[in-house]
């Protein structure tokens, strides 16, 4: 059983010296923190780069399934990711298959300009009508004002309430 004190995370941000994203998985030793690189898909060093937290057999299973998603849509070896990872993890979650992942996934995008835009989505599908946004459920006097993902066609659609 792994200690409480084991955590891992991922850190990142714009780097404005090398014009481009950069990202580390952090995880807890000791009294400080180990970092690693994201890893490194396609023929070019930086083409895809991905970071996977959480259970060890988890990350085997969604680079496996990442890898053949991006087969079924022919981008490997050169397209890139879009909503792939997404889907996987919905896919995961959904399962049930690893007890230590669940809940509601957790979108925002991160610009450039230090600018960010939550998503919210309906979950666990478009035809229960909740809506989450960061985790937990909208009350239903609460209207996202955040585009609304339908999990299941990748799609963004204005909240219902909101028309």
């Amino acid at each position: 059983m792994p200690s409480p004190l084991d955590v891992d995370f991922i850190f990142g941000g714009y780097s404005w010296r090398e014009k481009d994203f950069r990202f580390w998985k952090l995880r807890a030793i000791g009294q400080g923190f180990l970092s690693k690189p994201p890893d490194h898909w396609g023929k070019e060093p930086d083409q895809w780069r991905i970071q996977f937290v959480g259970d060890e057999d988890a990350i085997k299973y969604a680079k496996l399934r990442l890898a053949s998603l991006l087969k079924d849509k022919s981008k490997l070896p050169e397209g890139g990711f879009d909503m792939e990872p997404f889907e996987v993890l919905r896919d995961i979650i959904r399962s049930g298959r690893y007890p230590s992942i669940g809940g509601p996934p957790q979108l925002v995008k991160v610009y450039e300009h230090m600018n960010t835009l939550p998503f919210a989505l309906y979950w666990p599908n478009r035809a229960s009508g909740k809506v989450e946004a960061l985790g937990r459920p909208l009350m239903d006097y609460e209207v996202s004002s955040w585009p609304v993902l339908d999990p299941d066609d990748i799609r963004f659609r204005p909240d219902d309430d909101a028309i």
